[in-house]
């Protein structure tokens, strides 16, 4: 969208990839525009990794980019604790080096809508560059009609596609095309949900340590494709490439077949943003539809009234496919439809193995998303949902398909390497995944280890609703404290009793050893799982044992803990 606008001031513009970018020439440009999303416990994506620890170490001078102009917007969500702390580095290091800051930081909350937040911050852009830069008729009104950057080429039956088959380094970009050696239900028949344990095999290049993340890139579900092709009316096996307007010869997207697009390619279960719908509203001919598109993607997320984007999209979690099914008078080009999708990106799981006891194999946890929407279908959870559906083939003895491209993602997320040092992790649910992983390691090390080596207290903090149904890797849990592996197992059982109980009424009550561990024997704390919630109440148990062990003020508190967390000594991997 900004590339477009730029284009309609006559602006001279490109849209460059973070990762691709030359580092040197930033000192060249006159007007740099950031956009940056923050993962994870303020982490840059994976693309923006290296420019980051570029631009933030300390071999530059304070005026290296006295001649750059900027402004910074970040994409985040305001459920994690380091909300756009992406953008809040590149604005503030930007600045630091002399460059000069044209236009407010702005700052976009996933957790509400972000075509709002991004529509509002760029309200008065063009208008401040323009003043800077001292040029003339430089206004916001711009053709709000949509350019197209694409067009489509089709190809014959037999056009060859082929892939790249001689890959070096698996990454998000060139993901390693793995076997499922094997899944596992973690659940009892008694439970109504799953969850299962997957295993991965492993390249020989792909390394990890307990605590990674594994990326893995789904499929979206062959009933929800076959729907989707129906309603664009278009042939699942054409051939085609996506190419630019402006250099045909830069392929978009493929070549590739309708059906691989939609099923691999294209998020079709993501929820469709205000500016999308406002570009569907020019191809619906219905004009009560036309009418209703054009309000939804224009009215305030805040207005009270029932026909709007929070309301329509966002609280009846409608997907694309479901708007173009409830408004049939949308007939949108299929080039256009593939320029508006996003792509479908992977989704990362905690690693819940250790390598030194699984050489050729990575396993992770996953439990089953799938619920009733309001509007009476049912949402499934993208990645989930392909991996249930490979554990039911495996169970049918289908092993057709089994495979599925994965990467690894480096994380902070580490067991101290001094053995002595105490650890306690606080994991309920799923969250326990990489402390199964931190387990095995620990086993391993009490292996090797020579003797007299000694090891610190190993503790777990784990939840769940009932033992008879959720209770997962119980006995790899009871058989590690028999090992003495694990050194005590605390676990809360939230649906067994009348009153809830939960991983941080444990904590509470153990709250005189998780003080001295973690004030007075120099220990690590862990903390994995839900963001909204859980680790929230977690980090108001902190304060709480804080405060009436270590005798801190509220004040005193927050600076201890923040403390802890600046020198890795508390650790988090959550998400929303």
């Amino acid at each position: 969208m900004l590339k477009k606008e730029a284009l309609q001031h006559n602006f001279r513009v490109k849209l460059m990839d973070m990762e691709k970018y030359k580092e040197d020439d930033l000192a060249k440009e006159k007007m740099v525009i950031i956009l940056i999303s923050t993962y994870g416990e303020g982490e840059p994506p994976d693309g923006a990794r290296a420019f980051h620890e570029w631009i933030t170490s300390e071999a530059h001078s304070d005026d290296e980019l006295s001649k750059v102009t900027y402004t910074v917007f970040g994409l985040g969500n305001k459920t994690y604790e380091h909300f756009n702390k992406m953008a809040q580095d590149f604005d503030s290091r930007l600045s630091d080096l002399g460059a000069f800051r044209v236009y407010p930081k702005g700052e976009g909350d996933d957790d509400g809508c972000l075509d709002d937040d991004f529509n509002n911050w760029k309200s008065g852009l063009w208008t401040a560059i323009g003043e800077h830069f001292s040029l003339k008729n430089i206004t916001e009104s711009v053709n709000t009609g949509y350019v197209r950057d694409t067009k489509l080429v089709l190809h014959d039956q037999d056009f060859e596609v082929t892939t790249n088959t001689s890959v070096k380094k698996y990454d998000h970009k060139t993901p390693f095309i793995s076997k499922i050696v094997s899944t596992r239900e973690l659940h009892t028949p008694n439970s109504d949900r799953s969850c299962l344990d997957v295993e991965f095999e492993l390249a020989q290049s792909l390394s990890y340590s307990p605590g990674d993340h594994l990326g893995v890139y789904p499929e979206n579900r062959p009933e929800l494709v076959k729907r989707l092709i129906n309603r664009l009316e278009i042939d699942a096996n054409q051939k085609f490439s996506l190419v630019s307007v402006e250099n045909p010869n830069s392929v978009v997207l493929g070549p590739c077949t309708v059906l691989h697009a939609l099923t691999c390619l294209c998020d079709i279960t993501s929820l469709p943003g205000k500016n999308m719908l406002k570009v569907l509203s020019e191809y619906a001919t219905d004009p009560t539809e036309k009418e209703f598109l054009t309000k939804i993607s224009s009215a305030s997320s805040r207005s009270g009234d029932s026909n709007t984007w929070d309301s329509w999209i966002k609280h009846d979690l409608r997907n694309i496919v479901e708007v173009l099914e409830d408004l049939p008078s949308i007939k949108i080009p299929f080039d256009l439809f593939l320029e508006l999708q996003p792509k479908l990106a992977p989704r990362y799981y905690s690693i819940s193995s250790s390598r030194k006891l699984n050489p050729s194999t990575v396993h992770i946890t996953a439990v089953h998303l799938h619920y009733d929407k309001p509007t009476g279908r049912v949402h499934e959870g993208v990645c989930t949902t392909f991996l249930k559906e490979k554990h039911d083939a495996r169970e049918n003895n289908l092993s057709c398909g089994l495979i599925a491209p994965i990467f690894v993602r480096q994380s902070n997320f580490h067991l101290p390497s001094n053995t002595k040092v105490p650890v306690i992790m606080i994991g309920p649910g799923t969250g326990i995944a990489p402390f199964c992983g931190f387990i095995q390691e620990r086993k391993i090390r009490m292996q090797e280890a020579a003797p007299g080596t000694e090891f610190g207290e190993f503790i777990l903090f784990f939840g769940c609703r009932n033992r008879c149904t959720d209770f997962i890797y119980q006995k790899e849990l009871e058989n590690a404290v028999q090992e003495k592996v694990l050194t005590q197992l605390f676990v809360a059982f939230s649906r067994e009793a009348s009153e809830k109980i939960y991983v941080q009424h444990k904590m509470k009550e153990e709250g005189q050893l998780v003080w001295d561990l973690i004030d007075r024997r120099g220990g690590y704390l862990y903390v994995c799982g839900d963001a909204n919630k859980m680790a929230k109440d977690v980090s108001a148990t902190l304060h709480a044992i804080a405060t009436e062990y270590g005798k801190l003020t509220t004040q005193q508190s927050n600076a201890y803990w923040h403390s802890l967390q600046s020198c890795g000594r508390y650790l988090q991997d959550v998400w929303a």
